[in-house]
């Protein structure tokens, strides 16, 4: 407590203070930062006997759709990377639509954290009018 009788603080105490205040503020800015933007991207193998048609869209919030961030077409037994795709909603979120023609199903969705994921695209069956299934790999 300052008053007529104390001594004032001293400037070393003052200038340690305010080192460390700037520090928490540089920690901080860095961290909030940091939450709000990521990149996504998908590494995917086609190990189908057709072309895919890979699509990354960045999920909307508070009502908003989703926007297309990347896409890409792979031929039978191609492998690409799709993206990067910078995510800067709160919270972000991406997934991944993979489909082809002819495909008796819907298109097969996949979420994508932050980061590259790595996908494995098979289909049911011998011909081309099965399933298709998407394997991640870790």
């Amino acid at each position: 407590m300052v008053g007529p009788d104390s001594d004032p603080p001293s400037a070393e105490s003052t200038k340690s203070k305010t080192y460390r205040l700037i520090a928490a503020m540089f920690t901080s800015a860095a961290i909030v930062g940091g939450c709000h933007r990521a990149d996504v991207a998908a590494d995917v193998h086609n190990t189908t006997p057709q072309p895919l048609f890979v699509q990354i869209f960045v999920k909307g919030n508070q009502g908003r759709p989703a926007t297309l961030g990347a896409s890409r077409r792979l031929g039978p037994g191609d492998r690409a990377l799709v993206g990067p795709v910078r995510q800067i909603e709160i919270p972000p979120g991406a997934f991944a639509q993979i489909d082809t023609m002819p495909n008796p199903g819907r298109p097969v969705t996949v979420d994508l954290e932050g980061g590259t994921v790595f996908l494995t695209v098979r289909q049911e069956g011998d011909g081309t009018a099965g399933r298709l299934w998407v394997e991640e790999k870790r």
